[in-house]
C-alpha cells in the first residue's frame, strides 16, 4: 500500500525539489514502481493515461495552494508574528494538502489495482515486507547504541534540518535544539507496526478482490483513511512530538538574525516561484 502512495507523494516531494524533476515525474514513477510491480503493457497504458490526468490536476489546482501557503509563512516571518497557533495551523494545512492529494487519486487507483494478478499482488507485498524487515534490522542495530550515541544522532539530525533553512546556528539556537532533542518520543517502531498493519489489511483486500464485490470501495476507504488504523500509543506520541516541534519552531524563529531571516525568506521565495511557474506551465 505504501508504494501505491508513492504515485501520490512524488507530486509533493518532486515539486519541492526542482521544476525539472516535477516535469519528468512520469519516468520517475515508472522507474520506482518497477521495483515493486511488473505491470503489463495494458496496465501501463491505463496508468500512463491516468497519471497525465493527475499531473494536470495537481499542476493547475494544488500548486497554487502551496504557493499561497508559503506566502503566508513568508509574511508571518517578515512581520515576526510567529506563535504556536499559527505554526500548528500551517502544519495542519500541509496535512490537508496530502489529504486532498490522496483523496483525488485513490478512487482512480482502486480500479487499476483490481486488474493486478495474484502473482503481482504477492510480489508487491513480499517486497514491502522485505523493506519492513530491513528497517527492523536497522532499528535493532540502533538499539545497540548507547543512549549518548542515539542522543547525538538525534540532535545532529535536528541541527542539519534547521541549518538547511537558516544557515549556521548561533549558540542560543543550538541550546534550544539541545533542550528539545531529548524530549521527542521515539516512534520508529510504532510507525513500522502501523505500516505492517495497514499493509496486512491491504493484502487481505487484494487477495479477496475477485470474490469481494465491494473491493474498490473497501480499498478506497483504506487508502483515504489509513490513520484510522493507527494504534493509540502511536497517536499519542505523534501528537506530542508535533506539539513539541511546533514549540521549538516558535522559539527558534524568535532568535533569527537578520542574515538568517534573509536566507529563510530567499528559500521561501524560491519555492514560491517554482510552484507558481509550474502551475502556469502547459
Amino acid at each position: 500500500m505504501k508504494k501505491w502512495f508513492f504515485v501520490v507523494s512524488v507530486f509533493l516531494l518532486s515539486g519541492c525539489s526542482s521544476q525539472f524533476v516535477y516535469n519528468n515525474m512520469d519516468w520517475m514513477v515508472h522507474w520506482y514502481l518497477d521495483d515493486y510491480i511488473d505491470l503489463t503493457k495494458s496496465q501501463k497504458k491505463i496508468f500512463d493515461e491516468q497519471f497525465e490526468v493527475w499531473h494536470a490536476w495537481h499542476r493547475k489546482e494544488e500548486l497554487t495552494k502551496y504557493a499561497k501557503q508559503l506566502k503566508g509563512i513568508k509574511e508571518m516571518v517578515q512581520s515576526e508574528q510567529v506563535d504556536l497557533a499559527s505554526i500548528q495551523r500551517h502544519f495542519d494545512q500541509v496535512r490537508g494538502h496530502w489529504i486532498s492529494l490522496r483523496n483525488r487519486v485513490s478512487p482512480d487507483i482502486a480500479p487499476m489495482a483490481k486488474t493486478l494478478s495474484q502473482e503481482q499482488v504477492a510480489s508487491l507485498f513480499d517486497t514491502l515486507e522485505k523493506e519492513n524487515s530491513k528497517r527492523e534490522e536497522e532499528l535493532d542495530e540502533s538499539s545497540q547504541q548507547s543512549d549518548e550515541e542515539r542522543a547525538k544522532e538525534r540532535l545532529s539530525g535536528l541541527e542539519d534540518g534547521v541549518k538547511e533553512w537558516i544557515g549556521k546556528l548561533s549558540a542560543d539556537q543550538k541550546a534550544i535544539l539541545q533542550s528539545y532533542s531529548p524530549r521527542f518520543n521515539s516512534t520508529a517502531r510504532h510507525w513500522l507496526k502501523y505500516r505492517r498493519h495497514v499493509q496486512s489489511l491491504a493484502r487481505t483486500l487484494f487477495e479477496q478482490k475477485d470474490s469481494n464485490p465491494n473491493f474498490e470501495q473497501d480499498l478506497i476507504a483504506l487508502m483515504s483513511n489509513p490513520e484510522n488504523h493507527r494504534h493509540a500509543e502511536l497517536v499519542e506520541k505523534n501528537d506530542a512530538n508535533n506539539l513539541l516541534y511546533s514549540q521549538m519552531v516558535v522559539e527558534l524563529t524568535s532568535t533569527l538574525s537578520a542574515k538568517q531571516k534573509k536566507r529563510l525568506i530567499r528559500k521561501l521565495d524560491d519555492y514560491i516561484d517554482d510552484f507558481e511557474d509550474l502551475s502556469e506551465d502547459d
